[in-house]
């Protein structure tokens, strides 16, 4: 990375000496103490929401302090980074993220070991809503069923019972599938598959002339936007109205989500996983009581 040459004051006294040391070492528990008034969270709540932060400058030697000047493209990674791997926070994770981060940098300026904030122009993510509508189980059964491409129905299956992401679906290579076990492996667990999705991969490898046969990805499609018109084109012909990949995952958790253990559903952490279906039992629970008259929810019957 190269240096942006952020500028910065000198430190005058030793407490800016060791603050301003604190932060280029990315040294997180010193940064916090020393600025306990500087966050409007508790203590550890700064530690566990900007860990992934420092401990990513640690790794790629980047200083906070005098950022380089690819600071904000770098800065995207740790951002969205989780225990369930990269590009899994949610936006109003991100959010917080950035919200503590900027008052670090605020205090900094005050301690007068910065002159310029390092995420001016930063682009937030927009404040995560609450989803809305999922696609019905009758909706999601007509679709695979008048789905003629083998590929594509295998994929819907994967979604809609399995709760595969769109990467995970493209990334899946036929090594990756166990027949007599029943299992896939995918980005962070070992799945065991339902067995209507078993008999659709079972299908589609027939096609290949069997599983010893079968060979590299399973889709032929490679990108995200491939994917999405082949879902949009599959929609038309079944008559369902067209949802993103994301909301067929949801409602695979809101249908299946007592049913799949976390692994089952691609998930290491229990606690993500049952917020998860917490946010997907919620668009049920929604749309069980109906539209609102008057600001209140009318329960239908």
């Amino acid at each position: 990375m190269t240096k942006a040459g952020s500028e910065g004051a000198a430190p005058q006294d030793e407490r800016q000496i060791k603050l301003a040391r604190a932060v280029q070492e990315a040294d997180l528990d010193r940064v916090v103490a020393m600025l306990p008034d500087a966050f409007s969270a508790p203590q550890h709540t700064v530690r566990s929401t900007l860990k992934w932060i420092f401990e990513a400058a640690a790794r790629d030697g980047v200083d906070l302090l005098r950022p380089p000047e690819d600071f904000h493209a770098w800065l995207g990674a740790p951002l969205g980074e989780t225990r369930t791997g990269p590009d899994t926070a949610k936006p109003n994770t991100v959010r917080t993220r950035l919200t503590l981060l900027g008052a670090m940098y605020r205090a900094l300026y005050e301690e007068g070991l910065i002159r310029q904030d390092p995420l001016y122009g930063f682009r937030r993510p927009p404040a995560q809503r609450k989803l809305n509508y999922l696609p019905d189980r009758d909706a999601i059964v007509r679709l695979i069923a008048q789905t003629e491409d083998p590929e594509l129905r295998a994929a819907l299956h994967l979604m809609t019972r399995q709760a595969f992401h769109t990467g995970e679906v493209l990334d899946l290579k036929w090594s990756d599938i166990d027949p007599q076990r029943g299992t896939v492996l995918r980005r962070r667990t070992e799945t065991h598959l339902a067995p209507e999705v078993l008999r659709a991969l079972q299908d589609l490898a027939d096609k290949h002339g069997g599983w010893l046969f079968a060979k590299g990805h399973l889709l032929t499609i490679r990108t995200d936007a491939g994917f999405r018109q082949a879902l949009w084109r599959a929609s038309r012909l079944a008559n369902v109205d067209y949802v993103p990949p994301s909301h067929l995952r949801q409602a695979a958790l809101r249908d299946f989500g007592q049913i799949l253990t976390y692994q089952d559903a691609g998930y290491v952490s229990p606690k993500a996983y049952a917020e998860a279906l917490e946010l997907a039992q919620g668009v049920l629970e929604e749309k069980k009581k109906g539209p609102k008259v008057g600001g209140q929810a009318v329960e239908e019957r």
